[in-house]
């Protein structure tokens, strides 16, 4: 454009850019940059102009115009302008030439730069680039805070520093990766600069040319040594026994199971030990629960001194342990490893204000012998340890075929549990559930009991057991809603306000395709609301992989029933199951609650379960609430409910009636 001294366009020249005009050349001439920009801008070009006449030199500047479709970036230079016939014509106005650039696309390109700069610079994962040469060229502050180095003396440097902060085989692997595919991610530990170690989650990139040359490699880094750390954690909570710190049934079956294939190899011979303690129920009846698992912890630990260091120790469950016995040459070993376990555990506890010894059976299957797989090795262990039981205790014994006889009495005991449902020996108590906020009664767990003398040396669980096994835990479920269904319809006929009424329910149960039509008739035929009753499940059913589970629970929640995850914390399933089945309430198993007073862990397991839960919408209940020390860490954990002997033991139906009476009078 030329323009005189008075800011007029005299001359557009744009021979074969026209289309970059945004006015046509003929619009152009005789106008001044008023006619087309605003004042603003308009007395920037005027200035520009008038200082270029005056100085006689070049001037520029950048200035932006928002345009219909975008906003487009310029730059403006002005310069200036004498022609022959300046000189002819000394009065004649001066000109300037101004040129006019468009520099969009550069200024783009300079903002997403800075941009870029900044979300590096301001990053929480460490960032570094290098150069074709791999030279490191940007360290940003998070990654200067990780390596534990000052980004001066990373820059310039050759990558080998960051190189030797990893191990042989991180880095065998990035170079591989880089080789095959132009990049790589992985976890990796971190030897910092002052030899302190962190983990991280690494990754680089190559970034090529439009050739496939490379010109820079990017690395990202992220410090997750806390997440490794939560997640050992959690690892450990899911494969050790919270009591004792030993490894659970889930850890010592895989390693049971390996150490079968590696005897299988090696032509070894190795065992398995099942261990009760003899009439361990007396010190937890005698001197209460909280001394029980301390003498627990203690068994743990001798247990831990009297094998050796390749063995396991594992805690089965209640007062079981087991011992893998991982490679001996001879029977005498294992002998010698089971006398000494004998002599540890017959050692005098002489730290709980009293003194006491304990015995323990033990029962002993061979490795390879007695079993191919690691349930058929417990089991012939435990045959062999109620063997010892049988004969009086406080020994050890051999598996042998013969210890298998005792399946006579097992189907001696389904034959006496058909008898029992067809004279109808079985009867409900009721336990109640306390709020903690105001000690009413929110509703009660229906208990299934029997005074039929034939059973009497059968627990209630062992019962279920034998009818699940037998194909009869579909008569123990019309029988428990039967009794349940009247009961509540009893309440009715006395004007007592009914409670909701808590039934339990076995995988078994649940396998069942017809549970949901038993369940949805007995309510039919009772009257009752979905809002009257709800159903218990185990942890085991509730991540049960079973088709026909799922398909229950959905037809039960179609039906608008509603469900409780009853015993949680033993079974390690993880609360977005909770969210999956839409279970409404939580009960914490009564092995979390026993020593909540003398256990930091257990405090800090249960008031972080409560809290996730109410998260979640849950209304929590403790179980096997015993004393008041209890109930204070239970308020002030805000639970909502508790179940126990500490308000109320499981009554008959007569003494919940009067009781539900004095509370509705």
């Amino acid at each position: 454009f030329v323009l005189d001294e008075d800011g007029r366009y005299v001359d557009v020249l744009a021979d074969g850019k026209e289309e970059n005009l945004l006015v046509q050349k003929s619009e152009i001439i005789g106008k001044t940059p008023y006619n087309f920009f605003d004042n603003e801008l308009a007395d920037k070009f005027t200035e520009l102009l008038q200082k270029a006449l005056d100085e006689n030199n070049i001037q520029s500047m950048q200035y932006s115009l928002d345009l219909a479709e975008n906003t487009k970036f310029f730059e403006l230079r002005m310069q200036a302008y004498k022609t022959s016939a300046d000189a002819l014509h000394p009065q004649s106005k001066r000109q300037v030439v101004s040129i006019v650039r468009d520099m969009t696309s550069e200024h783009t390109s300079e903002q997403n730069a800075k941009l870029l700069e900044s979300v590096f610079k301001e990053a929480t994962e460490g960032v570094m680039v290098e150069d074709e040469n791999r030279n490191a060229i940007y360290v940003n502050e998070s990654m200067e805070k990780l390596l534990g180095m000052e980004s001066a003396e990373c820059i310039g440097k050759h990558s080998e520093f960051f190189s030797r902060m990893l191990s042989y085989q991180a880095n065998e692997s990035i170079r591989q990766g880089m080789i095959a595919k132009g990049h790589w991610h992985g976890e990796v530990e971190l030897t910092r600069a002052d030899n302190s170690t962190k983990f991280i989650w690494l990754s680089l990139d190559a970034v090529n040319d439009r050739q496939g040359i490379m010109n820079n490699i990017v690395i990202m880094a992220t410090d997750i040594s806390e997440i490794r750390r939560t997640r050992k954690q959690l690892e450990e909570l899911a494969t050790h026994d919270p009591l004792t710190g030993l490894p659970n049934r889930t850890l010592l079956f895989d390693r049971l199971e390996h150490t079968i294939a590696a005897l299988h190899r090696t032509k070894q011979m190795g065992a398995v030990l099942f261990i009760d303690l003899d009439n361990f129920k007396y010190v937890n009846d005698e001197y209460g629960h909280a001394l029980g698992d301390k003498v627990l912890s203690a068994v743990a630990d001798c247990l831990r001194h009297g094998v050796r260091g390749s063995d396991t120790v594992a805690r089965f469950g209640g007062d079981e342990f087991i011992v893998l016995v991982e490679s001996v040459r001879q029977i005498d070993e294992v002998r010698a490893i089971v006398s000494k376990i004998e002599e540890k555990l017959s050692e005098t506890f002489l730290d709980y204000g009293f003194s006491f010894t304990l015995s323990s059976s033990i029962g002993i299957a061979l490795i390879p012998q007695d079993g191919s797989t690691a349930e058929s090795l417990i089991t012939a262990a435990d045959r062999a340890m109620y063997s010892v039981k049988r004969n009086g205790k406080n020994g050890f014994d051999f598996y042998s075929p013969e210890h298998s006889k005792p399946l006579h009495d097992y189907f001696k005991n389904i034959q006496v549990l058909k008898n029992a449902f067809e004279e109808d020996a079985f009867d409900l108590v009721y336990q109640p559930r306390i709020s903690l906020g105001d000690g009413s009664i929110n509703g009660v767990e229906a208990l299934l009991r029997t005074e039929y003398s034939p059973l009497k040396d059968i627990s209630i669980s062992q019962i279920v057991s034998l009818a699940e096994e037998s194909g009869n835990i579909l008569e123990i479920s019309k029988l428990v809603l039967s009794r349940v269904c009247r009961q509540m319809q009893e309440w009715k006929s006395l004007s007592v306000k009914p409670l909701k009424v808590s039934v339990n329910l076995s995988t078994k149960e649940m396998e069942n395709r017809v549970l949901p039509d038993i369940i949805s008739s007995s309510m039919e035929e009772g009257c009752i609301d979905n809002d009257e009753i709800e159903f218990e499940i185990t942890e085991e059913t509730l991540r049960s992989d079973n088709t026909q589970v799922v398909s229950n629970f959905e037809a039960l929640k179609q039906r608008g029933i509603s469900f409780v995850l009853d015993d949680y914390g033993v079974g390690y399933s993880s609360l977005k199951e909770l969210k999956k089945y839409n279970l409404r309430t939580l009960k914490i198993d009564k092995m979390l609650i026993d020593d909540l007073e003398n256990e930091n862990d257990d405090r800090i397991i249960v008031k972080a379960t409560i809290s996730m839960a109410k998260q979640l919408g849950l209304t929590v209940v403790a179980e096997g609430v015993e004393n008041e020390k209890q109930i204070e860490y239970l308020k002030a954990f805000e639970c909502d409910e508790i179940q126990g002997f500490y308000y109320k033991a499981p009554m008959d139906s007569v003494q919940l009636t009067e009781l539900l009476r004095a509370v509705n009078a």
